[in-house]
């Protein structure tokens, strides 16, 4: 279920039904009047958004408590003036309530404790007055808005704890502290300013929602660590979901070039996509303290957009954003976000660290939603997709010659159709796949874009040793892509450098737990080399959650050789009966042309125990 935190107002008529009984035509029509003249034009005004009405009530959605705060107060007192010459007991007053807090949405309604607390504060507050939460409080306490009397911490229903209210004060009224207990003797009397020394330090620490347990999590949170999700999007459009996702990908793409940060992948954090998680969960099953959340709406020419980040293990909201702004200034939006999501970490995530904020190299919304679609293609691996992700890629190219990612792409998916027999001039796509990866780095040899593409395509021309130092320099410059990393540790593998694989695979499934079926699989392998047989074994049945066709046979062969190295010979078996029942048609000569190790030594080896445990030799 998606949260989202936001700022609530909740309103109604004081005394609507006697009203109603008085004069139910005049009151009603009075009431039209107010809403399409004065209340409806404040609230667009300040960028608020009516979630529901039902009769007298409003529940109103604000981008922030501060214009929230101004739109009500103006609110208030037009309705004063409106009401100004009319009999007393006949006057139309609003009781207001403002709370920040966490909702629910339900379509275009809000639910959940936010919208609750919101509700009990209106009920507190006198006919033409306003209550707000502490939460509202806090974010207005230093913009001079308004001036505040504390009432203290008020019981309210279905609410397990006592919510700390403040009542707007009118001008010129002085605000009165809330009541203090009475003091009877000495000791009672030490006991109270400690009990409240230690109550004011537990109001303003107390979490917002229940934290997350870092002792549940898989990984211990030595580093900062951050989770950003799929934003929802709002628009009721399904071409809209690749301008959504597209969002939060950039803002993954560059998080991930913080040094010491571990940066969720995309892969992993899309999981939650759709489905029912709080903050807590995920927070916990992916081992991150931070969890950034959002979504986009479409309103004509305008978009709005929001954000919030999370501090998770303590329960608390760090920052929350709503923008609302012309279709063009849509990458002003997704950069001032994601810098804004630095800034406020910038402590605690980046560590004094320069922010380099060139992930994205297209510069043109036509492009960059071309490069939507193109990506969709590109994840789908198969030659017909490959060969349309191409061909978006050259109109991107047409818009933007001198895209960082489009040249490198486009390199990309020309070594693949070489690696997968996809072309029939092997040569004629060398010499284009380098000549566009070249371009890629000259024109910006900041970003790893470039360096990843010339990477891949020199390990498939067999120059390993060249790969890696590429691989290197990519990684170097985006530190926390789990996408890089798991394309250098697959090289070192096949370098024959199951050590240094070995800790790249790890740093990548931590960032992707969810990780394709061939990091896992190489992983095991990695392990195997090592001769760590049993870390080998829970690494190759993560592999077996995803495998299908031949993976599901080399995970078993794998099996088999940790399983023998171990002494558990039953197993073994089993595992060389799965590998052949997976795929009836291995033998050792099958596998002989494999080219998985450059040792062929240790290839040999490999081929040898297989031939012991049970692989056919013909």
């Amino acid at each position: 279920m998606k949260r989202r935190l936001t700022t609530i107002v909740a309103a109604d008529i004081a005394g609507f039904s006697r009203l109603v009984g008085l004069d139910e035509e005049g009151i009603l029509s009075a009431q039209r009047a107010h809403r399409a003249e004065l209340v409806d034009p404040l609230i667009i005004r300040h960028g608020g958004r009516i979630a529901n009405t039902a009769g007298d009530s409003l529940l109103i959605e604000f981008p922030s408590a501060v214009e929230a705060m101004r739109c009500m107060v103006a609110m208030q007192a037009g309705m004063a003036e409106r009401n100004a010459d009319t009999p007393e007991d006949r006057q139309i007053l609003y009781r207001i309530g403002i709370n920040v807090g966490d909702v629910i949405p339900d379509g275009d309604d809000l639910l959940g404790d936010g919208v609750n607390i919101a509700a009990r504060l209106e009920a507190l507050a006198p006919p033409g007055g306003i209550v707000v939460s502490r939460t509202v409080r806090d974010q207005i306490r230093d913009r001079d808005v308004v001036d505040l009397t504390d009432l203290g911490e008020v019981e309210v229903k279905n609410i397990a704890r006592p919510v700390r209210a403040f009542r707007v004060l009118a001008e010129g009224e002085v605000a009165v502290a809330p009541p203090k207990p009475r003091r009877r003797w000495p000791v009672i009397a030490a006991a109270t300013v400690v009990l409240l020394a230690g109550g004011a330090w537990w109001w303003t620490e107390r979490p917002e929602f229940t934290p997350a347990d870092s002792a549940k999590m898989q990984h211990a949170l030595d580093k900062p660590s951050i989770a950003v999700l799929a934003f929802d999007n709002l628009t009721g459009d399904p071409e809209q979901e690749n301008v959504s996702d597209g969002i939060s990908e950039d803002i993954i793409s560059t998080l991930a070039r913080l040094p010491g940060v571990v940066v969720i992948s995309r892969n992993s954090s899309f999981s939650y996509k759709g489905k029912a998680a709080d903050v807590r969960q995920i927070a916990e099953e992916m081992s991150v303290r931070y969890v950034v959340e959002g979504s986009l709406q479409s309103f004509g020419e305008n978009v709005r957009i929001t954000a919030q980040l999370i501090d998770a293990v303590s329960g608390h909201h760090v920052w929350s954003q709503k923008f609302d702004r012309p279709r063009a200034e849509f990458f002003t939006v997704r950069d001032e976000i994601t810098f804004q999501i630095i800034q406020e970490l910038n402590a605690k995530l980046v560590e004094g660290s320069s922010y380099n904020s060139n992930s994205i190299s297209l510069k043109t919304l036509e492009a960059w939603l071309l490069a939507r679609k193109a990506v969709s293609h590109d994840r789908l691996w198969n030659k017909a997709d490959n060969q349309i992700g191409l061909d978006l890629l050259h109109r991107i190219l047409k818009i933007e010659p001198d895209s960082v990612w489009a040249n490198s792409r486009v390199s990309t998916l020309t070594a693949r159709q070489i690696q997968y027999g996809w072309t029939d001039d092997r040569e004629a796509a060398f010499r284009k796949a380098t000549a566009y990866a070249e371009k890629a780095i000259a024109l910006d040899p900041t970003a790893p874009d470039g360096y990843d593409a010339m990477a891949y395509l020199r390990f498939n021309q067999g120059r390993i040793e060249e790969a890696i130092e590429l691989e290197e320099k990519a990684l170097d410059l985006a530190p926390g892509d789990s996408d890089l990393l798991t394309v250098l540790a697959l090289f070192y593998q096949k370098d024959g450098q199951p050590d240094r694989a070995i800790e790249l695979f790890k740093r990548a499934t931590r960032s992707d737990r969810l990780a394709a079926v061939w990091a896992w699989e190489n992983y095991g392998e990695s392990l195997i080399m090592a001769g760590r047989y049993e870390e080998a074994v829970p690494i190759y049945f993560e592999a077996l959650k995803s495998a299908k066709g031949f993976f599901v046979t080399e995970i078993h062969l794998g099996l088999a050789i940790a399983y023998d190295a171990l002494g558990q010979d039953d197993k073994a078996q089993a595992a060389i009966r799965a590998a052949i029942e997976s795929y009836p048609r291995l033998t050792v000569p099958y596998l002989r042309n494999f080219q998985r190790y450059k040792d062929q030594d240790y290839k040999d080896r490999w081929l040898a125990k297989l031939k012991r445990l049970g692989v056919p030799e013909e």
